[in-house]
């Protein structure tokens, strides 16, 4: 029942009562240590009032010294509880579907509640729940507007420690720009909180309620290397559980633009480079990310050409190239991917000659004289196997041969 004592002393008073009609009823009660023990317990439908009631009792207990002897801890618990109503009304103002129980799997869906009932089925839950806990269960129950709330206005109560594995949490198949506000920078290695009336009873951002915890955890902060690696690992996570390329690069993207975090400058390059072959090109479908990162200059080119057929291949060549070989080094880099490209499927043959007719600078004596001794199918280069190509008119004769030999587009 709501507020029972004070119902039971003065039956005419209704369960819904505002706040300037209840301190009227309070001033009548002179055990102060009656009233702080009631108002620890109270449970109202209406946040605001219960803000109010908890405003009254730790306002007592400012004024008596006795009081605080008598109950030495209640100050700090009418504070915390005040705090979390601050922040469980933050929460419904923006989010006032958000249901503890469902996200806590305490209850049912909730479905039929009131407003009033699920203001109060809330504020029980995140009343006396350990935070770290709640947090956990929030980020993977994806309720990211409420884990900011808890990560801006009790960072206090959470270690930085914790905070890296409660972001771990999130599904990895939620945007990174839902989260980003909450993800640690280089600037700013251990969050700090925006703690609710802080100055209001003269507490510092880093000063924590309970005595044993006055003097901060020196372990606690957290240092560059941690929070690159959070970050390396989260990348990798994400691409290789969901495959989604673009959500790792969003992610790094945040580290590097709005945390500050330079060393993932390569990182951020290779994702780039990775996020083009795969979405743009529609090349390395069967590649990771580590996989690619992995790959030479040599063998990432021939993973984007694979996907060419003749009447695209120059196009290709002259647009990919350059995200992978300089132009100096591409006629090289062409002939030795040339055999590997013929062998990854059927008809890449006609591939290879319109490479070779176009890049006419190769030295074709070689390669035509490879060509004939390992494809022995090859029509196009066994035509010119015995060519003598030891002068350039010959030589020329043989590139005309392969032009001959070249399929049209069709």
């Amino acid at each position: 029942a709501w507020l029972s004592p004070i119902a039971m002393h003065n039956q005419k008073q209704q369960q819904q009562q505002q706040y300037s009609e209840l301190i009227p009823i309070l001033e009548q009660i002179t055990d102060d240590v009656w009233i702080v023990d009631t108002l620890l317990s109270v449970v109202v439908c209406d946040l605001a009032v219960l803000d109010s009631l908890l405003l009254y009792a730790l306002d007592l207990l400012q004024q008596s010294q006795t009081l605080n002897e008598q109950r030495p801890t209640a100050f700090t618990r009418l504070l915390r509880y005040r705090e979390r109503v601050a922040t469980l009304r933050h929460i419904m103002e923006n989010a006032p579907e958000f249901d503890l129980r469902v996200v806590m799997r305490n209850h049912g869906d909730g479905n039929g509640d009131d407003d009033k009932t699920l203001l109060a089925s809330n504020y029980v839950l995140f009343r006396d729940a350990n935070l770290v806990d709640i947090a956990y269960v929030l980020a993977a129950h994806e309720s990211l507007y409420a884990l900011t709330a808890v990560f801006t206005y009790h960072a206090h109560e959470i270690s930085a420690h914790d905070r890296l594995k409660i972001l771990s949490w999130i599904p990895s198949t939620t945007h990174p720009s839902l989260y980003a506000e909450v993800l640690p920078s280089m600037e700013q290695p251990t969050w700090t909180t925006r703690r609710w009336y802080a100055r209001q009873y003269g507490l510092t951002e880093e000063e924590e309620e309970d005595d044993d915890d006055e003097k901060k955890d020196v372990d606690d902060v957290l240092s560059a290397d941690e929070i690159v690696q959070w970050y390396t690992t989260r990348v990798y996570e994400i691409e290789a559980t969901t495959g989604n390329v673009e959500n790792s690069l969003i992610l790094c993207n945040v580290g590097v633009n709005e945390k500050q975090i330079a060393s993932l400058h390569t990182l951020l390059d290779t994702l780039l480079l990775f996020h083009t072959v795969v979405y743009e090109y529609g090349a390395g479908d069967s590649l990771s990310l580590r996989q690619f990162e992995r790959m030479d200059a040599e063998s990432r080119l021939l993973t984007v050409l694979s996907t060419s057929s003749f009447d695209r291949i120059l196009r290709d060549i002259e647009t990919r190239s350059q995200y992978f070989v300089s132009e100096r080094d591409l006629s090289l880099v062409l002939l030795n991917i040339c055999p590997k490209l013929a062998a990854t499927a059927t008809g890449k043959i006609d591939l290879v000659a319109a490479i070779l007719t176009a890049h006419q600078q190769f030295d074709l004596s070689t390669v035509i004289k490879t060509y004939a001794e390992s494809n022995a199918e090859s029509n196009i280069f066994k035509r010119v196997a015995s060519v003598d190509l030891t002068g350039t008119d010959t030589d020329a004769d043989a590139r005309g041969t392969i032009r001959q030999s070249q399929p049209s587009a069709e």
